[in-house]
């Protein structure tokens, strides 16, 4: 089974509902050629597994600031979630345009627990997993 009709079926498993994003990452500094040669021909290979397997959902891409202007520019993605190495190709000009919607900062401990805090711009295509659609009566 590919990663997206993995992913397709995670989602559908954990209650995703319709607009809900499936976020995919190019977690390392990419230069132009890397990204026209490989990162895109991937996006684009998402972008058709989605439209047959999981019409309803939308795609979001993780990475520099030149990764995500390419692929969402390219409309292989709907979200851009920018990572926390702004010294990456193209990253600092990236947060300065407001244009991502998810943004990572540098790991640190809250409440007591590791983790990678982001902030959010806007609709991300977010979802409480097994949500119920509406309450359930006790």
């Amino acid at each position: 089974m590919s990663a997206t009709a993995n992913s397709a079926h995670a989602i559908a498993t954990v209650g995703a509902p319709d607009n809900a994003a499936v976020y995919f990452a190019v977690d390392v500094d990419t230069n132009a050629t890397q990204i026209k040669k490989l990162v895109l021909p991937y996006f684009a290979s998402i972008d058709a597994a989605f439209k047959s397997l999981a019409p309803n959902l939308r795609c979001g891409v993780y990475g520099s600031g030149a990764v995500r202007e390419a692929v969402v520019g390219a409309q292989l993605a709907d979200f851009p979630w920018l990572s926390c190495s702004l010294g990456w190709s193209g990253s600092r000009a990236y947060l300065a345009s407001n244009k991502w919607v998810l943004r990572q900062h540098v790991p640190a401990t809250i409440a007591g627990i590791d983790c990678d805090p982001d902030d959010a711009n806007g609709d991300f295509g977010d979802f409480a997993p097994f949500a119920s659609a509406s309450p359930v009566s006790a």
